[in-house]
């Protein structure tokens, strides 16, 4: 059994118990901004790890050659000093025993991996090198980095490595990690170890002539097997720059060329599942490029989205949404921003560089459960819509519907039947449904009514004329569409087949459909003599019966009418002697009448008027 290996023994073990990630809730979640106090007589501090205890590391004088390691406990700043006679110190990492490791120099500014005991730096390496940095820390007490012995010449610049504390000896051991095959032995290449978990999986970087610059973790195995992890297909290269306790890893992808250059660095992270899925993590809104900085094992990535002036903002991933953290804040934050991000426990607490009003703050994020979003979106609705029919299924309706969320902005609604159906005659009801992020719903309806108030078209011939020398039936086609009914049967006065006079009539004709929407048409039809045909028909003439009535000893004034109709001049005068109102004796008095046309055609009839006495005088 390896020492590494024996060292993880019991941390492989652990990781069957390890407490389950921090996760949202149904609430929402947002973020308190809590300054990092700075350190005396220091400026621009800024934290690089966090632990579950929630202690930080990090570093002030932060640009300059004269770092100086502190940590923060208990809302504290505790100065960590520097090596003896050292110009620069920084802390990397911490572990939940709150063992710091990191890198600090002896006066000549070349690193060495360090780590705090009883209250001091001590060198982890004294065998040499160019160049030690320790980036990481297992909570069983192994320390991960890089070590480089580039000042010889012929041996590869740079090793991923380990370092076990042997008590028996009291010192560190130092041991190598595998390196992708096909590392040459000499020239610039090499690999990097920049974070490891809890329980000993560490993630980096490994450099290549068969691969190129690769992203990879090391397994906490016996062998410590080297997983080289995929590169997206628009970038040359990638690099694991964090790892959580459940083997998930992020960190960015890149092609060989500073930002903000086009296709530089963007964010990415890899799942824990059998092939390493890569997810393309990308950029917020409107910038360049992105790093991812630290992941948990609720899988929440955070990091930083830069623009082409390289300005960061903060940002978290998480559940396959980017979000900028500087939106997140809680209102009693109000006028923080976050910039680059450095690390997110498993409780969720994130640790930052901030400003307000400017100014440049270490700070932690601490996400706070507001009250849970109880509220249901706001559906807007037309009125009642009221439609004529296009055809006997009813007719197609669109119509606008939205909602809006006071929390998640404008939501999608959807509606029972959809806009755009065929809505069948009479009243449907529209039924309609939004539900917001937080899964309250909102339901809201409204009527479409459907209805035929459109007559039929009817369609009647023009104007007809015929030529006969009297009275002809005359045949007509009409016809009715109705857009519901479809045909429709059409009456007309006079109807089709009857006979019609000399002269001009009028011929009208009506439609209906089944919810007595009508329709009419008219045209004429001229009955006339062919050309020079001579009129030789009398007119038709209408008198009365026998008229009988009481009279005295002189007679009864008597009126009647009667009149006669040609069949070219239509109705003609009458004349009928005596006339009507004339006095007629007792007795029968025949009355002769008389009527003539336009062309001398006479016809002539007669009745009897019948006039009794009453006994008076």
């Amino acid at each position: 059994m390896s020492i590494r290996h024996a060292a993880f023994t019991k941390a492989v073990l652990a990781l069957a118990l390890l407490a389950l990630p921090h996760l949202a809730t149904a609430q929402t979640v947002r973020y308190l901004v809590v300054p990092l106090v700075l350190a005396p007589s220091q400026i621009d501090c800024v934290p690089t790890a966090i632990n579950q205890a929630g202690e930080i590391v990090g570093y002030c004088n932060a640009g300059s050659l004269d770092s100086l390691a502190v940590v923060w406990r208990n809302g504290a700043a505790e100065p960590l000093g520097r090596l003896p006679n050292g110009v620069y110190s920084k802390a990397q990492a911490i572990n939940s025993t709150g063992t710091i490791v990191g890198e600090g120099d002896t006066k000549d500014l070349i690193g060495k991996a360090i780590v705090q005991r009883n209250g001091q730096w001590l060198e982890i390496d004294g065998s040499g090198g160019s160049y030690q940095s320790a980036q990481a820390i297992t909570d069983a007490g192994v320390i991960f980095g890089r070590f480089s012995s580039a000042g010889h010449p012929g041996i590869e610049t740079e090793d991923p490595v380990f370092w076990v504390f042997d008590p028996d000896h009291d010192r560190y051991n130092r041991f190598d990690l595998p390196k992708a095959a096909g590392t040459p032995s000499t020239g610039f290449s090499g690999a990097s170890v920049f974070a490891v978990s809890r329980f000993g999986i560490a993630a980096g970087g490994v450099s290549t002539d068969l691969v190129g610059n690769r992203a990879a973790v090391w397994m906490n195995d016996a062998a410590s097997t080297l997983v080289v992890l995929a590169t997206p297909s628009d970038r040359s290269s990638a690099l694991a720059f964090a790892v959580s306790d459940d083997g998930r890893t992020a960190g960015w992808a890149f092609s060989g060329v500073q930002p903000p250059a086009p296709l530089v660095d963007r964010a990415v992270m890899w799942l824990n599942d059998a092939g390493r899925t890569l997810v393309d993590i990308g950029t917020l809104p409107g910038d360049a490029w992105s790093r991812a900085f630290g992941i948990n094992s609720a899988g929440q990535v955070v990091g930083a989205s830069y623009d082409l002036a390289n300005v960061p903002r903060g940002f978290i991933f998480q559940n396959g949404a980017l979000s900028e953290l500087s939106a997140l804040l809680d209102p009693s934050s109000a006028g923080w921003t976050i910039g680059e991000t450095a690390g997110i426990n498993n409780d969720g607490i994130i640790i930052a560089t901030g400003r307000l009003n400017g100014e440049f703050h270490p700070v932690k994020l601490v996400p706070i459960e507001v009250p849970g979003d109880i509220t249901p979106p706001i559906i807007t609705l037309p009125a009642r819509i009221t439609a004529e029919a296009t055809n006997s299924t009813g007719a197609v309706v669109l119509f606008d519907v939205s909602a809006s969320d006071a929390i998640d902005g404008v939501v999608p609604v959807i509606c029972n039947p959809l806009s755009g159906s065929t809505f069948a005659l009479g009243t449907t009801t529209v039924n309609c449904t939004a539900s917001d992020a937080a899964g309250n719903q909102a339901t809201a309806a409204f009527a479409v009514m459907v209805q035929d108030t459109t007559g039929p078209v009817i369609t009647v011939p023009s104007n007809i004329t015929v030529e006969a020398n009297g009275p002809v039936a005359v045949n007509f086609v009409v016809s009715a569409v109705d857009s519901v009914d479809g045909v429709v049967a059409v009456v007309c006065i006079p109807p089709s087949g009857a006979l019609f006079p000399l002269g001009s009539t009028t011929v009208t004709c009506v439609a209906a459909d089944a919810r007595g929407n009508s329709a009419t048409g008219s045209f004429v039809t001229l009955v006339q003599r062919p050309a020079g045909a001579a009129d030789t028909t009398a007119p038709v003439l209408t008198l009365p019966a026998t008229i009988r009535a009481k009279g005295t000893a002189t007679g009864a004034v008597v009126t009647y009418t009667a009149t006669a109709v040609d069949n070219v001049d239509g109705e003609v005068a009458v004349t009928c002697t005596p006339p009507s109102g004339s006095l007629f004796a007792k007795g029968k008095t025949t009355v002769n009448c008389a009527a003539t046309d336009s062309s001398g055609n006479i016809a002539g009839g007669s009745f009897v008027v019948q006039v009794t006495g009453s006994g008076k005088t």
